[in-house]
């Protein structure tokens, strides 16, 4: 897949240059099943803490993992609400430990969905992105259906492209609540995990 064409390089970069700079940032993910987003989560690891299964596994969260049994997908919706709040559990804890950079790998489809990540991030002074894949593919929904890797139908995908609020940033969201960074954690905050290398110059 071509980063260049269907993605947003220079956020990206920004990303690449909080991370290298030690800064604490969260991502949220957004979009429908099948778009790209778990590639570009993957992508985003890569060019910042570096490519391997231990830095996926520790700086991406997401309820589709949560849903893993036995290595297959599983979904019960009597557990979902259980999986929900077990990631974003799993997010506060990340945000309150200072790792860096998080992200969040779920479709991230309104408010209501982000507003938590959004608190938890604010709240321990991270730098905060929206990141929505802008592949061909990405409001195709007979290409969606085949594309998702859990097998959501067209009739779940059309669900969620009935509720997808599009035009979201990080700024009316936090404006909209009442969201403010706390005097002592306004970014730049430096990460704690993975520890920030500094260089020392002699004199």
């Amino acid at each position: 897949m071509e980063i260049n064409t269907y993605y947003d390089t220079q956020q990206l970069d920004r990303i690449k240059c909080y991370n290298q700079h030690g800064y604490r940032t969260l991502v949220l993910m957004r979009g429908l099943p099948g778009s790209g987003k778990s590639y570009l989560a993957n992508y985003i690891i890569n060019v910042t803490v570096g490519a391997s299964e231990m830095n996926y596994k520790m700086h991406i969260m997401s309820t589709d993992d949560l849903r893993i049994e036995n290595g297959k997908y599983q979904y019960n919706r009597s557990q979902n609400q259980e999986v929900v709040e077990k990631n974003e559990d799993m997010v506060k804890l990340g945000t309150m430990k200072g790792l860096s950079p998080i992200v969040v790998d779920n479709t991230n489809l309104n408010v209501k969905s982000i507003l938590p990540f959004l608190t938890y991030g604010v709240s321990e002074g991270y730098y905060i992105e929206f990141v929505m894949p802008h592949t061909p593919w990405s409001t195709d929904f007979n290409a969606l259906v085949k594309k998702n890797q859990h097998g959501s139908k067209l009739e779940e995908i059309l669900h969620k492209m009935s509720i997808f609020e599009e035009d979201l940033t990080p700024e009316n969201v936090m404006k909209a609540y009442g969201l403010n960074y706390p005097p002592t954690k306004s970014p730049p905050v430096l990460r704690n995990i993975p520890p920030v290398r500094t260089i020392c110059s002699s004199t």
